[in-house]
Parts: structure tokens; sequence; C-alpha cells
């Protein structure tokens, strides 16, 4: 804890220095900002679950106090340092017994020359959907309430969540080159990772390298080529290692004029895979390839896009940083972890995907993990989803339509290889959605927007292990200003899902070697409602309630209700 204090007040200290100093200094630059957020909640569980459980704790209250501050000082364009200080206080402690300090961020860059920009330290990298993607989680919706954008909001900033891209830590390079023989642009983009530490004993590291080359014709024409490689670093003692390549190129066209956009486009690739473990004279490799070919057609006077796609993945394609899922479905929730006398793990819930911190992924996993098929089973795994093939279409206003969004998707596919059996799953899905800012079309001058959404996934199989499962999920969502930056906002989740499933698991070459039967009958609940206070575009405070209802039809005495009153305070700056 001193030397904590300490480490803070040397912080504070340079920060003064340095922001007196640029006052001699017109070429340097210093910006402080950051955030605060204050979370208290009190929860009740309540059901069948619990009712004669007089052990494990069904009442609870939490919540915590943290800051980060961001300091950012540049020097020119040759040198910036970037680096985020977080002080948090858990509730309930006293004296500051349990308050933390940590760098939550440190990253340095810059430009050297005219052309080459530099990073170090905390990079987010991202390419193509099927080699470095951090695909969202399949249960989340485009159109959710306000009333859980806010618990959204909070898990992709704990997270280090920026659009589709992984935050990690190393060195990105960026080189660009206007005007180039026949070429508009010529772009290069390259890093390198470690994902995992030597002990230097046996444990080696792992290195993730790979780059890009965009090379931009003119705006009619573009293609790029993406590589990506995990290496491991034999040391002595390695008991294991591990070598995943994979390679893309993709193409892109695009034509129009006043009235239509016409595009397409396809990208294709391939994985080779080695893995050995020394320790048990054993080892396996494979490859496998995929491609996507797609057209994009923009309707300017109706304002409506339509992208239709084709995909093709192998069965053993493997792309670990397009593939690892967010969610981790076997971290057990912090709130209420454990019931039957805190002998079984209460287990994941839908509520939990949208207010649970800690169940999400931070790092890049090499075996395909585990998931649960109510919450998403056609692509579990992103758009990279192994052993996937068949047709995909969306239909989705355009961005210039500022009070109304609509979206409808359409999934076809099925299995390239039967997993256990000859007869492949066949997979539809469709998702739909829309928005509509009734205050801004009615020129109320005031917040009134109405959202809603519907998933459906359909699986099925036959044959001798036959499968049936069938899941839906309905969004909604209303926020109305009644004062003056002052709002009431509602939401409603609605899961149902039922029947059969085999769940893979997968051995240490990430290969089936055996399944597990699942059978699902239930449904989820939940639904919320409070009240939302907008001091300034930088502040915000909300009192929101939720009730999450679980219901297993094959299991009564494990329906349980979950009640929270949340409560917060946000201010970036």
């Amino acid at each position: 804890m001193n030397k904590n204090v300490f480490l803070l007040a040397i912080v504070i200290w340079v920060t003064a220095v340095t922001a007196n100093a640029q006052v001699l200094n017109k070429n340097t630059t210093f910006k402080i900002g950051g955030l605060g957020r204050s979370i208290l909640t009190s929860d009740k569980l309540e059901g069948d679950l619990v009712d004669n459980d007089t052990i494990s704790p069904a009442k609870g209250l939490g919540g915590y106090t943290l800051f980060d501050l961001n300091m950012d000082l540049t020097v020119n364009k040759i040198f910036n340092a970037n680096t985020i200080l977080r002080v948090k206080n858990p509730y309930g402690s006293f004296y500051g017994q349990d308050t933390y300090f940590e760098f939550r961020q440190l990253q340095f860059r810059g430009q050297i020359g005219r052309s080459l920009k530099y990073e170090l330290g905390d990079i987010y990298i991202g390419l193509t959907p099927f080699t470095v993607h951090n695909a969202k989680d399949p249960s989340a919706s485009r159109f959710e309430a306000d009333a859980f954008k806010v618990r959204r909001d909070i898990l992709e900033y704990e997270n280090f969540y920026l659009e589709n891209k992984w935050r990690l830590q190393g060195v990105q390079l960026f080189y660009n080159i206007d005007s180039v023989a026949v070429f508009d642009r010529i772009g290069i983009n390259v890093f390198g990772v470690r994902t995992n530490a030597t002990n230097d004993q046996s444990v080696p590291d792992r290195i993730l390298a790979g780059g890009r080359l965009d090379v931009m014709q003119s705006k009619f024409l573009k293609f790029g080529v993406n590589l990506v490689t995990f290496t491991d670093l034999p040391v002595a003692k390695t008991a294991t290692v591990l070598k995943n390549t994979v390679w893309s190129g993709d193409l892109a066209l695009k034509w129009e004029n006043d009235a239509l956009l016409l595009g397409a486009g396809i990208e294709g690739g391939a994985s080779t895979y080695s893995f050995s473990n020394r320790t048990a004279d054993t080892s396996n490799s494979y490859d496998d390839f995929f491609y996507q070919p797609e057209i994009r057609v923009n309707v300017k006077p109706v304002k409506l896009n339509l992208t239709a796609s084709y995909r093709n993945v192998g069965a053993q394609f493997s792309s670990p940083t397009a593939q690892t899922q967010r969610v981790n479905v076997g971290v057990n929730p912090s709130i209420f972890p454990t019931v039957n006398a805190n002998t079984t793990n209460r287990g994941q819930m839908a509520f939990d995907r949208i207010t649970e911190e800690k169940i999400y992924n931070r790092n890049i996993q090499t075996i395909l993990g585990a998931f649960l098929p109510q919450y998403g089973n056609i692509t579990p795994y992103g758009p990279a989803t192994p052993n996937r093939t068949g047709f995909s279409a969306t239909l989705t206003t355009d961005t210039s339509l500022h009070n109304i969004a609509v979206e409808v998707s359409v999934d076809m596919l099925s299995e390239i290889k039967g997993e256990g059996t000859p007869a492949l799953r066949k997979f539809t899905g469709i998702r739909a959605g829309a928005s509509v800012d009734i205050g801004g079309l009615a020129k109320l001058n005031r917040l009134i927007t109405l959202s809603g959404g519907i998933r459906t996934e359909n699986t099925t199989r036959d044959g001798a292990a036959t499968v049936d499962f069938k899941s839906t999920l309905i969004d909604g969502g209303l926020a109305v200003e009644t004062l003056k930056k002052v709002d009431l906002i509602f939401g409603m989740k609605m899961l149902a899902a039922k029947g059969n499933e085999y769940l893979a698991n997968r051995d240490q070459f990430n290969i089936v070697n055996n399944f597990t039967a699942y059978n699902y009958d239930g449904s989820e609940n939940i639904y919320s409602g409070g009240i939302r206070f907008r001091f300034a575009d930088f502040a915000q405070a909300s009192v929101i309630y939720n009730t999450s209802q679980v219901t297993r039809n094959n299991l009564s005495t494990s329906n349980y209700t979950f009640n929270q009153l949340f409560m917060s305070f946000i201010l970036k700056f």
C-alpha cells in the first residue's frame, strides 16, 4: 500500500512538472482526461433453487468506486506517451484498506519521417474476420435497450474491447505511401506481441506476429494480403510446442453513380497447425482453408443496403485470433456463485452476460472453447467458426437515415464434415431489429426512442445421433425524456430454448475426441426499468431495477429469480 501511494505521488509530481514545462515548449502538448465510476448493487436470489438452502447466501450488497486518470503527452508528431492510472476502492472497505493502484494502460507511439508510425506497449490489433477479429457475443443485439447498454458499455470498457480488435502488449508499425506507380496508396501494418511469457524452464515464450499489405489501386479496386502466426520459442525443458499460421488474401471492387453503389469482394486463405507434446512423445499437424465471396448493393434513393455472401470454412481451419470467444462459459459468476449449501456452482445466465465483467476473455485461446447453445449455436466462434458452409444475407437501412434504423439478416448454413456421424447439422438463423427516434421524427426536441429485435436459431441433424435445437431471443427497449435530460428507461430480454445437442470436447491438438449430450428446455426473462440523469455529455447517473427469471421446465428445482437494484454514477472527461 505504501509503495503504491509513493508511486502515485511520483506520477502526480511528474505530471505537474510536465504540465508547467509545456508552457516553455510550444511543440509539446499535455492533456489530462479520465473516467470516474461509482456503482452500488443490492442483490437478492429467490425461488425453488434456494428455498430450502440456509447456507448459501441469497442476499448481498456490492459495488465499488474507481477513478482512471489518463495522462497524454505529445512532442510534435515524433513521440506520444499515454498512460492510465487506476485507483479502485471496493464497497465496504474502510480507511482505504482494500484500495489499490495499478497502471491500466501504458502506451508509446509516434511518427518517424512522413510515412512510418509506431506503437509500443498496449496496442490494439485487428485485420479481417478470418485472421484477427474479436467477435461479439452472439447473444448481444445491436438494438438492445438503453437499460442494458449502460451495463454492456462497462463490460466493454473494463475488458478493453474496441470494435472488433484485441488489446494486447507488444509493438505495431504502420507504413503508408501515396501515389506509387498505378496505385493510389500502399499501406503496410505489422505487429508482434508475446501472449505467454516463459519461466525459463519448461514454459516457452509464445509469440503472435502478423500484418497486412493493403493496396488501393483506385476508388474502384483494392486488395490485400494478411498473415498471422503463433509460434512457441522452446526452452531447455519445454513440454509442448505450438505453431499456427493463417494467411489470406482479399479483393474488393466498387462502382457507383448517383442512384446506386455496387460492390463485390472475396476473401480466401488457409491455416496450418502443428503441436507436439514432448513429454508424451505425441504430435499432430493439419491444415485447412476458407473462402467467402460477397456482393453489396446500396440503393441510394430508398437508403437501403443489401449484402449477400457465401462462406466455406473448413472443419479444421484454425485461426485463434479470430475464433476466440468473448465469453468464457467456464467462469462462474461472482455474485451468488454457489448454491445447494455452497456445493454447486450456479453457472451463467443471460443477465450475467450483460453485467459480469469477469466472465469475458482478454486473452487469445488456442483451443476452441466451450459454449452454451441457447445463447448462440450457429456461429459461436464468430464469422470464422470452423465447419460451416452456406449463404448469408443482410438488409439494412443506410446510416444517412438518422431517426430510423432497421436490420434483417438470414443465415442458411450447414456443416462440411459430420461430427461423430456422417450426417450433417443444418443451421437456419434469422435476426431482425429496428430502432426509431420518435422524438426526432416528431421534432419534439426531447429523447423518445423505441427499439426491438428478435433472433431465432434452428439446428437439426438426422441419422442415429439426431439433433433438434431451437432458440428465440427477443429484445425490447424504450427511453423517454420526461424532464430536461431526465429519462425513464425500460428494457426487456426474453430467451426461450428447447431441444437436444451434442457438444464437442477437444483434446490438446484442438481435435474433437468425444461429445457431451446436452438437453435444454427452459427460458430466461429479464425485465429492467429505471431512471437516468444526463447531467452533461460527460456525466450521467442511473438507478435501474432488474429482475431475471430463470426457468428450467425439465428441472423445476433449478428455477430461480435474481433481483438487482443497480445504481451508478459515471463521469468521463
